[in-house]
């Protein structure tokens, strides 16, 4: 990211929502939850840098893949850290800065061809240099290990170069290479770019409001994973016009980190754009080819305060959703997913989580905040931190959120993976059954039940009447009423708790006996059928019958 140099304070328009310092107010009912590393420590590659990204293939509850910084991707199957890599690539990237290994993403299909997309600078300016490319590769897991990636599968999909032939950019301290990727609810693959700067000592950053030029864009392509390259959506909003790149869905973005779509239709994009000078932004912007592409101000507009003079009437940008001014020292915005997991409770699923990356003392470095980008859009602080070095945000395939930290800070930030939680552990769609038992009313005063669980690997506990009981023992000693017995299946490993099952049923011991029944005539003999008679041979004879092999 980077640390702001300290500018005057600004007074801003109306139109813009503006969070001077962190919101002081905090609401109760979110922790964190560190998620261990195979080896028990915290969450890392074996270089010790941690997480920058976390995802799952669509509809996957078992599998969540973790990309390091430094290029390695990690899979985390029924809450067990495989201690392998499912992919390695940190020979071919390297964490000078910003650079390094930035997303995930997966195919709508990859249940089926396990296709899948990562995103990362290259070594082309080489080791250590702020001058490579941002580049995204596509792979297809191994057809004999689903755990495993198969690199002979590898495909270049787009590589965007680096801004280092601009002026004042042929030495940087810190590229903008952007770097959220993510398949959108059309199914076609959308990239943030950075416009390749590191300050406004670069000029690179006048690339962003440059319709021609990729960098400082969201786009949106459709890849070729089976002979790369990519193809342009015909919808897209700069198709047939010669001045403009047809893959440009919005522009004038300086490093927009992050981005999300809402899972509520129309599906907008939230994406969190890294300020220079004052501002850290929240913009939305629709997701409909009809209504891009937008401006969203950089490098004319800070927010809403002009930035650089060589700007037209053409580059009036659409005001942030939000934005949060910093006095100097610590900045960088990390805009996370919208919070979908119904465990959480309250108001929070539907919100967008967010927080900030910081290396030094402004308030909110490290913060987690949440906001309703569907009402009051007034910035809520969750009461949880990571300290300096927030690095990022990733939902799981059960829509559980996570934060993670990419490396120590000198503001107390640790390296690590923490998924959010409510107050209960969240149930992941899975399910507890109670499959046999008594039910209805009985006079038995004893009670045996059979149940099991869609949660692989669930450990049992049973209560009866509210009270812990053992589960694979026979309940006795029942007294006359109603008793509810419940079965909850739970993955101390996995996190999850299963949606309980309970059965209720009432015992009365003075039931009345059920009437005496009269008892049945016995049948009256019949002729045995030719069936049986061949079954089992003939009958003996009758005396004075010839007997076989008798003299007549």
């Amino acid at each position: 990211m980077r640390a702001a140099r300290m500018l005057p304070a600004m007074v801003l328009a109306g139109w813009l929502f503006m969070v001077m310092t962190s919101p002081a107010s905090a609401a109760a009912g979110l922790k964190l939850v560190e998620i261990k590393g195979a080896d028990g420590g915290r969450f890392g590659s074996p270089t010790g840098i941690g997480p920058s990204y976390v995802a799952s293939p669509p509809g996957d509850t078992r599998r969540t893949f973790v990309v390091t910084q430094d290029g390695y991707v990690y899979v985390i199957v029924d809450g067990v850290v495989r201690p392998e890599p499912f992919l390695d690539l940190h020979t071919r990237t390297d964490v000078h800065n910003e650079n390094g290994m930035f997303t995930i993403a997966f195919d709508p299909d990859y249940t089926d061809n396990g296709i899948f997309y990562v995103n990362f600078s290259d070594l082309s300016g080489g080791p250590n240099s702020e001058l490579d490319r941002h580049t995204i590769r596509a792979f297809r897991r191994s057809t004999a290990n689903p755990d495993v990636a198969d690199v002979s599968t590898e495909r270049e999909i787009l590589t965007v170069p680096s801004s280092g032939s601009v002026p004042g950019c042929e030495t940087m301290d810190s590229p903008h290479y952007g770097g959220q990727m993510a398949v959108g609810p059309d199914g076609n693959l959308w990239i943030s770019i950075g416009d390749g700067g590191d300050g406004d000592d670069c000029d690179s950053r006048l690339l962003a409001k440059d319709l021609d030029d990729l960098h400082g864009k969201l786009l949106r392509i459709t890849p070729d994973p089976v002979d790369g390259g990519y193809t342009v959506p015909a919808d897209n909003p700069l198709v047939g016009r010669a001045d403009a790149r047809p893959e440009v869905f919005a522009y004038g973005l300086r490093n927009p980190w992050r981005f999300a779509f809402d899972p509520q239709a129309p599906h907008d994009i939230v994406i969190g754009d890294v300020g220079e000078g004052w501002f850290e932004e929240l913009d939305r912007i629709s997701s409909d080819p009809a209504d891009a592409p937008r401006f969203l101000g950089w490098p004319c507009w800070e927010a809403n305060m002009p930035f650089v003079g060589s700007c037209t009437a053409e580059h009036a940008p659409t005001a942030p959703m939000l934005a949060h001014e910093h006095a100097g020292g610590c900045s960088s915005i990390i805009s996370g997913p919208f919070l979908r997991d119904p465990a959480l409770g309250g108001d929070y699923p539907g919100r967008l989580v967010y927080g900030f990356f910081c290396d030094g003392p402004w308030p909110a470095g490290g913060q987690i905040h949440t906001i309703d980008v569907h009402g009051d859009v007034t910035p809520r602080y969750e009461g949880l931190s990571l300290g300096a070095g927030l690095s990022s945000f990733g939902l799981d395939g059960c829509g559980r959120a996570y934060v993670m930290s990419v490396r120590e800070q000198p503001g107390g930030g640790k390296i690590g993976l923490w998924r959010i939680d409510g107050d209960r552990p969240s149930g992941c769609g899975k399910t507890t059954a109670i499959t046999g038992g008594p039910s209805g009313t009985t006079d038995a005063t004893t009670a045996a039940f059979t149940y099991m669980s869609t949660l692989a690997s669930a450990t049992f506990t049973c209560t009866l009447d509210g009270d812990d009981v053992p589960c694979d023992e026979e309940l006795t000693g029942l007294a006359d009423g109603e008793h509810t017995f419940t079965v909850t299946a739970a993955s101390a490993a996995q996190g999850i708790v299963a949606t309980p099952a309970l059965r209720t049923w009432r015992v009365d011991t003075a039931a009345p006996a059920p009437p005496p029944t009269e008892p049945t005539p016995p049948t009256p003999p019949t002729e045995p059928p030719a069936a049986a008679l061949a079954a089992h041979g003939p009958p003996p004879p009758s005396a004075g019958d010839p007997v076989p092999g008798d003299a007549a």
